[in-house]
């Protein structure tokens, strides 16, 4: 944090991993290498140890002092040199929150993390910038509308002066109007008499001719109906054939240059060319032992991205989240391998083998878990909640 700098981040209850109700918050104010830590909470439980203020470092809890609560109210309140807090050696910078609790008491806690507040902050300044950018569109539209009217306004009183002025003139004129002088009646060409239509005369036969005997016919025979000469057929109409696709006319593509590609995006998505990579990044830990032999690398929930889709859902993962604010880094192993046939990756967040811890894991998907090969003093319960993961398309 240099020069000036303002936070405010809430706090919530947890009771081991199950995230309770917002009992308070905390604000931060720096400026000229000086923090002033404000801290407001009320209905929090009371023990009978002290409630301590710890801010959150890396793999750390730095003790700010004491808070005192009455009836479940409380308030903190004191300043910290920038660079180095409370003498701790860390700097304000590593700091990522803020912790209460009872000393020796890890299952109740009060915790805010500075990463939710920045995400809220920046929510209610989106929100502030959406509601100024609508409040400015409405005002041009306003305006633009107002413009309008008037010029509509303006545009009609002079359309009135003009009709005005035209009525006047025709006033000075005086008469009959071209449009109002009566239309000469119209003169009918006289009636045609209709053509007279001669009667037809029977055709009289040639002399020496005798004519044709019509044929009677006989009494209740029907006479033949002449046969209708058959209609010729019609040829069907040919339908109209379909446009050829553009794509097949005038290919833009290579096709064989994109199966080409394909095949080497499948060669370099192998789970293991994916585990190479990871390998040449990331810090390697003596985690756990494994029969088979295991490989463990240390990484963030931003590094998640890098492996296959199916795994991009832990990176929101509120389990995984939790156990990597309380110790700033999460695994990534490879268990056995090709001398044994068989190769598995594992996704692990730290924590401890309790049953309300063992219950929250597998809820979040964790269902396993590993102790890890260094135990804390007088703890003997550290280890990892982990997960299978795929490293690539052919795993």
């Amino acid at each position: 944090m240099t020069n000036y700098r303002r936070l405010i981040s809430y706090i919530y209850a947890y009771e081991g991993e199950i995230k309770g109700k917002n009992i308070g918050f905390v604000k931060l104010e720096s400026r000229n290498g000086q923090c002033r830590i404000s801290v407001n909470v009320k209905k929090i439980y009371m023990g009978g140890n002290d409630i301590g203020v710890y801010l959150l470092a890396s793999g750390k809890e730095i003790w700010l002092g004491n808070i005192f609560v009455r009836s479940g109210a409380g308030e903190f309140r004191t300043t910290v040199a920038v660079e180095n807090v409370a003498d701790s050696g860390c700097s304000l910078e590593q700091c990522y929150g803020l912790c209460i609790h009872e000393k020796g008491e890890a299952w109740r806690t009060y915790v805010t993390v500075w990463e939710d507040a920045v995400a809220q902050t920046a929510q209610i300044e989106l929100t502030q910038s959406s509601l100024e950018h609508r409040e400015d569109r409405e005002q041009q539209l306003d305006r633009k509308r107002q413009e309008l009217n008037r010029e509509l306004r303006q545009a009609g009183m002079g359309m009135e002066l003009q009709a005005a002025q035209i009525g006047e003139r025709e006033q000075e004129v005086g008469g009959i109007y071209p449009s109002e002088q009566p239309a000469p009646p119209l003169e009918m060409p006289p009636a045609q008499p209709a053509p007279q239509v001669q009667p037809e005369l029977p055709v009289q036969p040639e002399p020496g001719v005798q004519p044709e005997p019509q044929v009677q016919p006989e009494p209740g025979v029907q006479p033949e109906r002449r046969l209708r000469e058959p209609e010729p057929e019609q040829t069907p109409r040919s339908e109209p054939s379909q446009p050829v696709p553009m794509e097949n006319l005038l290919p833009l593509e290579n096709q064989e240059e994109l199966d080409r590609l394909e095949r080497e995006e499948q060669e370099q998505n192998q789970p293991w060319q994916l585990w190479d990579s990871f390998r040449s990044r990331y810090p390697k830990i003596q985690a756990f032992d494994s029969p088979e032999g295991c490989e463990v690398l240390t990484i963030r929930p931003r590094d998640i991205g890098l492996l296959p889709r199916e795994a991009w859902g832990y990176g929101n993962n509120s389990f995984l989240l939790h156990g990597f604010y309380n110790y700033r880094y999460l695994i990534l192993a490879k268990v056995g391998g090709e001398e044994c046939g068989a190769v598995r990756y594992i996704l692990g967040v730290p924590g401890h083998y309790y049953s309300n811890e063992k219950y929250m894991a597998s809820m979040f998907g964790f269902p396993h878990f590993v102790l890890s090969k260094k135990q804390p003093s007088q703890d003997g319960r550290f280890g990892y909640w982990y997960a299978d993961v795929k490293m690539g398309t052919a795993d």
